[in-house]
């Protein structure tokens, strides 16, 4: 394992929920690639803070340190990196930092959820005037309150973000070049019932596919089950649905959805592991693997949701080197 200049300088994440230390070991992996440009595994980074301040060095690292485990595809700010916690202005320094890291080729996608409709359109023009230069937008449906009924949450999401793409313009005055125009991204739907309390029905992402054709790439769809995701295929065909479910990881990968995880950082290489190994058949022994990374993502996410033990990364490397021997 690496050490001094090459580990990430430990840094204090999460200032107003934890105050967790995060050491990520370099381990290699390959990229995999992805289907309508969106690479097959994308992560969602936790935003190390400094005391009070985002801890823009060690960001930048982080995001570096992950594009050379092969995973080329990134959230910054989202849910894993505090978003609700940040200013305007925190959310545009983190993307920017994440850039840097990431590198030009690397796929960035800009979370510019808000519960007002004006506040993510400011968000996005935020985002896109920026020198992230963001791939893809992501945004929530309004969280908080709990829908009252399916139908009249189905109604108020619905009307939530046709608000948003009607008052949401395609081209943006870049900051860094007065009078020059940058080309808004397509846009991700985000639905995470789990903490929103609004979830995005199939249905409704459907109807806004079919009316905003050009804008919308896909969906981003987390904590639920592989039949539940694979509904908002079935709704918009030929667009991307991201799944965030650490614990059928290989069953969206063989059913050739895409694979986000905020969890699976620490071990992101183990991700992009198993894409590869879902790019054909898949042996007897060469399951194996998968399932152990499985159980060690399920047995991180109750306790160490954003940061791992150094300790417990060289367990994972032994069990994957056992793996390995038996394949």
């Amino acid at each position: 394992l690496p050490t001094g200049a090459d580990v990430p300088t430990p840094s204090r994440c999460h200032r107003r929920h934890f105050r967790a230390k995060s050491v990520y070991p370099a381990l290699r992996c390959s990229t995999m690639e992805g289907l309508c440009t969106v690479p097959k595994i994308t992560v969602a980074l936790p935003t190390p803070f400094d005391e009070d301040q985002v801890d823009v060095p060690g960001l930048e690292r982080m995001a570096g340190w992950v594009k050379e485990q092969g995973v080329n595809s990134v959230i910054a700010a989202g849910t894993t990196g505090e978003f609700a916690g940040m200013t305007f202005a925190e959310r545009v320094l983190v993307l920017e930092a994440t850039r840097r890291g990431l590198g030009v080729d690397g796929f960035l996608f800009a979370n510019v959820s808000a519960c007002c409709v004006d506040d993510a359109v400011q968000l996005a023009r935020d985002a896109v005037r920026s020198n992230a230069r963001p791939d893809a937008l992501l945004l929530l449906p309004p969280f908080y309150h709990a829908p009252f009924s399916p139908a009249i949450n189905a109604a108020g999401v619905e009307a939530f973000f046709r608000k948003f793409f009607n008052r949401l313009p395609r081209r943006f005055e870049a900051d860094c070049a007065p009078g020059a125009e940058r080309r808004v991204p397509p846009v991700f739907l985000y639905t995470f019932a789990w903490h929103t309390q609004q979830p995005i029905s199939a249905e409704v992402y459907g109807r806004l596919c079919a009316e905003f054709p050009d804008r919308i790439a896909g969906v981003k769809a987390s904590g639920m089950g592989l039949e539940q995701a694979q509904q908002f295929s079935l709704a918009a065909p030929g667009r991307a649905v991201l799944v965030g479910n650490g614990r059928i990881n290989l069953d969206v990968l063989k059913a050739g959805l895409h694979v986000v995880s905020g969890d699976g950082v620490p071990v992101c290489w183990a991700l992009s592991t198993l894409a590869k190994r879902c790019r054909g058949s898949v042996s007897a022994d060469g399951r194996y693997m998968p399932r152990s990374c499985g159980g060690l993502f399920r047995f991180l996410t109750p306790s160490l949701p954003l940061s791992l033990p150094l300790s417990l990364t060289h367990a994972h490397t032994r069990l994957l080197s056992r793996a390995r021997a038996r394949a």
